[in-house]
């Protein structure tokens, strides 16, 4: 997005020392001034040549080819200036009005109704045109055709890049990101496109580099916001406010101590949506073995089992006369909301379907139950089940490796989700200070 707009203000300053009433100009010459896209052919010229009307009418004009001739669209308007002026007095005013709504944006002059014909062809014009045409946020841009048409202005015209130009970069983005991180990984997206167009990328590992990176960790200084762990405490007064009997509380009960005690993550768990559910990836009712003390849980599909090559199985005990027994709550679900094996596993009964609860049915359950026990629902997320899960690991004397098979995380950032209360620091202190009174 970056190069898109730093693309659009180059051409930017050229285009402003035009006229803005100038329609777009067309060359095949590399100059700095002229826009290198397909020429408009309007349908107008076909209205006037078949009817000879004096109404100027509005019709979709095409984008046909950048190859094309410029000389007939240079024939074109000298005919289409021909028809006109034999029009009477209100065929000038059509005319003016018609001008009238056209649209300047960029610097660029170009009528609303413009398109390209070949949009694959010419990814770069199409976006383009869809940015000044049709008013199009960088956000609503097409992701395919906005990467071919970066990729083909860079590869229209390669180039090499230095240090210094990186660390100007670097320098350029420090002034809206917040966070060093975030530059970290624009400069990994520039790479990633020297590594498809087949450039050198030595570049990015230079100390040069590197220096600027570290005085832009000291300048940007970030404390990331974390989402606040789901303790027992808070699942317990939850709880209260759900009413168990009913179909779909129970189910997002059993949800609810599933994300806790599996230390899931929630793609895992819940779909984005009811069409988008696969049940090779999120957990089905066949997934879950019941015994008569015991279930086993079988993740096919996970954030670090992306190619299937092994099941991440969990195993979770049943706890006898304890409000927070998963096997309890996953048997109630399954007795109130029968379904198949291929069905998603929290899913509930309605109008004779089986439903699975989304994720944003999960969060916002979430946060309605939060407010009615007191709590601020900013400060959670369906995240915090994964943080709280691991902290109650850390808590109950589970060792670190125990604890990173079970979340399955392939890297030490698991550290990050076990939180330290108040209480275990003074619990350390305590044993120092026995210690040292020996």
């Amino acid at each position: 997005m970056i190069f898109l707009r730093i693309y659009a203000n180059v051409k930017n300053k050229s285009l402003k020392k035009k006229s803005s009433k100038v329609p777009l100009q067309y060359s095949d010459s590399d100059s700095d001034d002229s826009i290198h896209v397909p020429k408009v052919k309007s349908a107008k010229a076909k209205k006037f040549k078949k009817s000879g009307s004096s109404r100027v009418t509005k019709h979709k004009s095409r984008v046909i080819s950048e190859s094309s001739d410029s000389s007939d669209y240079d024939s074109f308007e000298s005919s289409t200036d021909d028809d006109t002026s034999s029009t009477s007095g209100t065929d000038s005013s059509c005319k003016k009005k018609s001008l009238k709504k056209r649209k300047v944006k960029s610097g660029m002059v170009a009528k609303a109704s413009d398109d390209v014909q070949n949009p694959q062809t010419w990814p770069h014009t199409t976006l383009q045109y869809e940015y000044i045409n049709k008013s199009v946020s960088f956000q609503d841009l097409d992701l395919k055709l906005f990467v071919a048409g970066e990729l083909e202005i860079i590869g229209s015209k390669p180039f090499d890049i230095d240090s210094e130009l990186l660390c100007t970069y670097s320098e350029f983005l420090s002034r809206s990101f917040r966070s060093a991180q975030s530059i970290r990984n624009y400069l990994n997206g520039v790479k990633v496109l020297f590594l498809l167009l087949g450039l050198h990328v030595d570049v990015f590992s230079s100390y040069e580099l590197k220096l600027t990176m570290k005085g832009l960790d000291r300048k940007l200084k970030h404390l990331p916001k974390q989402a606040f762990p789901i303790t027992l405490e808070i699942l317990g007064k939850i709880r209260e406010h759900l009413n168990l009997n009913t179909p779909l509380d129970a189910t997002y009960w059993c949800l609810f101590l599933f994300a806790l005690l599996l230390l899931s993550r929630k793609s895992n768990l819940v779909p984005v949506s009811t069409k988008k559910f696969d049940k090779n990836k999120q957990l089905c009712r066949g997934d879950v073995t019941v015994f008569p003390s015991l279930i086993i849980v079988a993740f096919k599909w996970t954030k670090t089992i992306q190619l299937g090559n092994r099941i991440l199985r969990i195993p979770l005990l049943a706890y006898p006369l304890s409000k927070f027994c998963p096997v309890n709550a996953y048997k109630r679900m399954c007795s109130l909301n029968p379904c198949t094996s291929d069905d998603a596993a929290f899913s509930y009964k309605k109008k004779g379907k089986c439903i699975p609860i989304t994720y944003n049915q999960f969060q916002n359950k979430l946060r309605e139950l939060l407010c009615k026990i007191g709590l601020n629902p900013n400060l959670f997320s369906s995240h915090s089940f994964r943080r709280g899960g691991a902290t109650l690991a850390s808590k109950a004397g589970v060792s670190p490796s125990s604890i990173q098979l079970m979340g399955d995380w392939k890297s030490n950032c698991y550290t990050k989700y076990i939180v330290s209360s108040l209480s275990d620091k003074i619990n350390v202190a305590e044993q120092i200070k026995d210690f040292v009174l020996k």
